[in-house]
């Protein structure tokens, strides 16, 4: 999934709701950012069950359609 956000004002982003259901960030959450050459990568601080992923991801589609 690619989607493109805005930078706001002080560098702030949103990250949008059906991005943070998919992979289970919460308000509250810490993230992790890290930056590899031009990228910068945000990660969850606590572990992802990959399959909830997965299920979270199947049940967007269907509600998209």
């Amino acid at each position: 999934m690619t989607l493109r956000v805005e930078v706001g004002k002080k560098g702030y982003i949103i990250i949008p709701k059906n991005v943070r259901e998919l992979v289970g960030i919460k308000e509250g959450d810490t993230l992790i950012l890290t930056v590899s050459g031009n990228r910068i990568i945000l990660e969850s601080e606590k572990r992802i069950d990959k399959e909830e992923i997965i299920k979270n991801s199947k049940s967007m589609r269907r509600s998209l359609h």
